[in-house]
């Protein structure tokens, strides 16, 4: 039997669904492409695409270009990002809009031209991109205008979402002032992994802009992603005219004791010119304590390519004779705005000893010890190192579950698969709810396995799992304290927390029993589906809801002797969600996350009685999938049935839940919010009494328009607010926004201003 074979009957007898993806090829993990970046490998270089897999017709900083890198399996694409007059992030490399848009066309203005460096070429910073940029056609490297127009950073992250791409950008501003509307331009995307875009979008900044680790962190977009718990990407790039002005090494060193900077690109242009030293202290000199040992280059391989279409479709190179040989002299030919092309040694002063750029020697790049390359022809330079044993990808790939399996098959513990975790004949297995479960066999064999190295198997595959989704298992206290509840400092918080949990252990029968639902539910019928008003109860609900519904009714009947068979078939239930929840629709996620909250609050009155792995293994899964969840994007707007305020809902209910017991270590009352200060607050009671979509609508605009924070109101919010509530005297302007919300809102909103109020030991 192969491995994979074995682990997949392991997965099956356990109550698992092996997603397809488990068969298939396994994409990149952006963070451990990240990881790699921080360390050297004898045997792989990173290859960071130059503004995508271009040229061959191809144009540059494209969604198509994009596309083609992560379909060579490329890792990186290197992207130029610019600030439109209008504040938007146009994707173009020059400050004009000449060579690469058809804007001349457009405006009947004369074509610009890269050979001849005339023709119409306006800056990118002096015009708008509503209107005017967003219109323009890009073109090729021979000249020809393609139907796709100018992307914007946002729009080319959410390209990366819709095409399942796993791939990290090296964001290159082009300007200073971009950087920081990047950063909240990209704060609520991500790929389709649900890892954050800014944690995946490695900010490439010139190391002049801020020269050391202080100046850098105190930037009010940084602050706010060491608040938000955003691990950024962070790499300063070194020039050789840096060197003169400042202390580049200095820099380095410190940037080097940072855990958020990833790497360092050091622009060294030959062999002992500036900037050498810090390159030797990358590959020879650094510290133990330093957090990478790694430096990237620009491989330069010149601008110009032989042309293969007619002269009707290409630049028109005028009186610009271009040479035979494209490499003259050892160098190569590069463009320059609003000039002729020239060869790039002639550029180089003293930035060379010896008046050569090196950067365009592929075996000097490789002898200096550079770890990660950016290249216009990165396909060739895959080719070219694999050949050299120095292009082995493994390390970036999602681990498969069968490599998992490898290690445990090799103790020949387990001689066979049909172990069906304490199932037999008697097993009242009801509804449809459990209708995949009918490839467990009805009896035990008696086989030789080893409970505890399944269950080290599950959770190390549960833990890979669960980063994907930015959930770290490592996040949970002690399984002996597990959902048991906090102490409290205050007399009035150990009441407070009596009443919250009173209500809270009713929810679950709410989902059986009448049209009531826990207040963190919506239902998709709205109460006016014939058959859920005949029925006195839902049947409209989502499958992972139908199945929590079947377990609740089988805790309700069943006697105490019965018990372990429930809480195991919440335990495989819950496993089931996580294997697949990432495969899920996203009103098929909200509802996982809805059904383990609940099977969270069934645990709580009995969690000494069950075995502790069920317990934390519980818990995983609901932090991952939450995670996850938060994560998504394209949440339409509609009536009661939107999954934007339902996943709000069920998010501060998790908040609530954190604060009322032990889950994670530090509630979120702890360390000013911790991780769930983001969480949306739930909407008003208003908002919810809409009879249709067009008034839900209108009264969900009502209430933005009153806000006058940046975001939706969020837990952080509320719980600043509750310092000023009640004083006139306070300066926080948009305290008073929060009025409206704590006069309107409903039973759980109730809850969450609760928990706010809450001051765990």
């Amino acid at each position: 039997m192969s491995s994979f074979s074995k682990l997949a009957a392991v997965l099956c007898t356990l109550g698992f669904q092996l997603p397809e993806a488990f068969a298939a090829r396994q994409p990149y993990d952006v963070r451990k492409i990240i990881d790699v970046f921080r360390h050297p490998h004898d045997d792989l270089t990173i290859l960071c695409a130059h503004r995508g897999l271009k040229w061959n017709g191809t144009t540059e900083n494209s969604r198509d270009a994009y596309f083609r890198a992560t379909e060579a399996g490329l890792e990186c694409i290197e992207t130029d990002i610019h600030l439109s007059l209008d504040g938007h992030l146009p994707m173009i490399h020059d400050g004009g809009l000449g060579r690469t848009t058809d804007v001349g066309e457009q405006t009947g203005q004369p074509a610009y031209n890269p050979f001849t460096g005339q023709g119409y070429n306006p800056l990118v910073s002096e015009h708008n991109f509503t209107g005017f940029i967003e219109n323009l056609h890009l073109r090729d490297e021979q000249g020809r205008v393609h139907v796709e127009t100018v992307p914007t950073l946002p729009e080319m992250v959410q390209s990366i979402y819709a095409t399942g791409a796993n791939v990290v950008l090296q964001l290159d501003f082009k300007e200073q002032a971009a950087v920081e509307p990047a950063y909240w331009a990209l704060k609520n995307l991500t790929n389709r992994a649900g890892v954050p875009a800014n944690e995946w979008c490695i900010y490439k900044l010139q190391a002049k802009w801020w020269k050391n680790p202080a100046e850098f962190e105190a930037l009010e977009w940084v602050q706010d992603a060491f608040a938000s718990g955003i691990q950024l990407a962070y790499i300063p790039v070194y020039n050789p005219e840096d060197e003169a002005s400042w202390d580049t090494l200095t820099s380095l060193k410190e940037f080097a004791s940072t855990n958020y900077t990833i790497s360092a690109e050091i622009e060294v242009y030959s062999t002992g010119a500036p900037l050498q030293p810090l390159q030797d202290y990358i590959v020879h000199n650094g510290t133990e304590q330093d957090t990478f040992r790694t430096s990237g280059i620009f491989y330069a391989a010149g601008d110009l390519v032989d042309f293969i279409t007619s002269d009707l479709t290409r630049f028109d190179t005028a009186n610009y004779t271009i040479p035979d040989d494209i490499h003259t002299n050892n160098s190569v030919f590069v463009f320059q705005e609003n000039k002729a092309p020239a060869l790039l040694d002639s550029l180089v002063g003293n930035k060379s000893l010896d008046g050569h750029d090196y950067r365009s020697d592929f075996d000097w790049i490789i002898k200096q010890g550079f770890q990660w390359v950016i290249t216009d022809i990165a396909d060739v330079w895959d080719a070219e190192l694999r050949a050299q044993g120095k292009r082995n990808t493994t390390e970036l790939s999602r681990p498969q579950v069968a490599s998992v399996f490898e290690n445990v098959a090799a103790t020949d513990d387990i001689q066979d698969f049909g172990w069906t975790a304490e199932l037999n004949d008697n097993t009242p297995w009801t509804g449809d709810a459990f209708s995949n479960y009918t490839n467990i066999p009805p009896a035990a064999p008696n086989i030789n396995i080893n409970p505890d190295l399944v269950t080290d198997l599950i959770a190390d595959i549960n833990t890979e799992i669960s980063r994907r989704a930015n959930f770290e298992p490592s996040m949970l206290v002690d399984n002996s304290l597990l959902l048991r509840p906090r102490k409290w400092r205050s007399i009035e918080s150990s009441m407070t927390s009596r009443m919250m949990l009173g209500d809270i252990l009713t929810y679950p029968e709410m989902l059986i029993n009448g049209l009531g639902l826990p207040p963190f539910i919506s239902s998709p019928c709205c109460g006016d589906e014939l058959k859920c008003q005949e029925a006195g109860s839902h049947q409209c609900l989502p499958q992972p809801l139908v199945a929590c519904a079947s377990i609740i009714r089988m805790l309700q009947t069943n006697s105490p002797d019965n018990r372990a068979f429930i809480w195991r078939t919440i335990y495989m239930e819950q496993q089931k969600l996580l294997h697949e929840h990432e495969f899920y629709e996203k009103e098929t996620l909200i509802a996982a996350v809805q059904a383990a909250v609940l099977y969270t609050i069934l645990h709580i009155e009995e969690v000494a009685s069950i075995p502790k792995h069920y317990v934390r293994s519980l818990l995983i899964t609901v932090g991952t999938m939450t995670f996850s969840m938060m994560n998504v994007r394209d949440m339409d707007y509609c009536h009661q049935t939107d999954e934007v305020p339902t996943r709000h809902e069920v998010t501060s209910f998790c908040y609530a839940l954190n604060e009322l017991l032990h889950i994670a270590k530090i509630p979120s009352s702890g360390n000013g919010g911790g991780p769930c200060r983001r969480v949306h607050l739930p909407s008003t009671r208003s908002l919810w009494t809409a009879k249709s979509n067009l008034e839900w609508q209108r009264q969900y605009a009502k209430q933005l328009s009153k806000r006058q924070l940046r975001d939706c109101y969020r837990i952080a919010h509320l719980r600043e607010y509750a310092k000023y509530s009640g004083d006139s005297s306070a300066v926080k302007s948009w305290a008073t926004d929060l009025d409206d919300w704590c006069l309107d809102h409903d039973e759980l909103g109730t809850l969450i201003w609760m928990a706010t109020k809450l001051d765990p030991v």
